[in-house]
């Protein structure tokens, strides 16, 4: 049996300034995701030995999206102030069905909303700072495969708080030296959809530094290290199951070209 689906977005923005520094702005989105392809499938690790099956197709994810806010720019900063609404469908999650197994599906109905702030400031002609701080709520409305346990919880493994600190000096003509650092505060393990589980998702911290330079317009070479003060960070799956990311300093040498 075959079906077929036709899936749309679309986006409609207005812009308003009030002076030549001030500006207010709204904008709302219809969007979807659809799943990757590794989603459709699920391995059970509870036999012992594992058992790779079929998942069903998932649902695409549909979200509709308000965001109001204002800019504010001066020959030194750049400040940006926003507030944002979501109502989505069907948003994909990894649900675990057991210790050893756990597949993806969908949440039938839940919302986000939240704060943003963003602010760049040039402190001197060589040296500028900016800060980005985003305060988030995510909230089960309705999920069928939950039995309504999950109704009105929290999502797990989305942070209230997240804040970016960054400094960047142009060294050199063609040369900037980044140092940043990322904060995301402490929230429900990314199993823990009852919010009642004794182990919570840790706090991320993590600490980078790149130098960038520029040889010519289509050539750029970097060199970094991810993570500088060696946090160990990680994704708390649930009580005593913790997936390392990002938990050992990480040196980086690249490059970008560009035609």
């Amino acid at each position: 049996m075959q079906s077929e689906q036709r899936l749309t977005s679309w986006e409609l923005g207005a812009n308003h300034r009030l002076s030549p520094q001030l500006a207010l702005f709204a904008n709302y989105s219809d969007a979807f995701v659809t799943p990757d392809v590794d989603r459709f499938f699920f391995t059970d690790w509870s036999s012992g030995s594992p058992v790779t099956a079929f998942n069903g197709f998932i649902e695409p994810a549909k979200a509709r999206t308000l965001t109001v806010g204002a800019n504010h720019q001066t020959a030194r900063h750049r400040l940006k102030l926003s507030a944002f609404y979501a109502k989505l469908s069907n948003e994909i999650y990894y649900f675990e069905t057991g210790p050893f197994s756990g597949i993806n599906t969908n949440i039938d109905q839940s919302h986000k909303y939240g704060l943003e702030l963003q602010d760049r400031v040039q402190i001197t002609p060589r040296l500028s700072g900016h800060i980005n701080y985003a305060w988030t709520r995510a909230i089960i409305d309705r999920d069928n495969d939950g039995g309504g346990a999950f109704d009105g919880k929290e999502l797990p493994g989305v942070s209230r708080h997240s804040v970016v600190l960054g400094l960047n000096l142009r060294v050199a003509e063609r040369g900037n030296l980044h140092l940043s650092h990322t904060w995301r505060s402490s929230t429900w393990a990314a199993g823990d959809f009852d919010n009642n589980n004794v182990q919570r998702q840790k706090a991320f911290q993590s600490t980078d530094l790149t130098y960038r330079h520029q040889l010519d317009k289509h050539l750029d070479m970097y060199v970094g290290v991810s993570n500088l003060l060696d946090r160990k960070n990680g994704i708390w799956l649930r009580d005593d199951a913790i997936y390392p990311v990002q938990f050992e300093r990480t040196w980086k040498l690249g490059a970008r070209v560009q035609f």
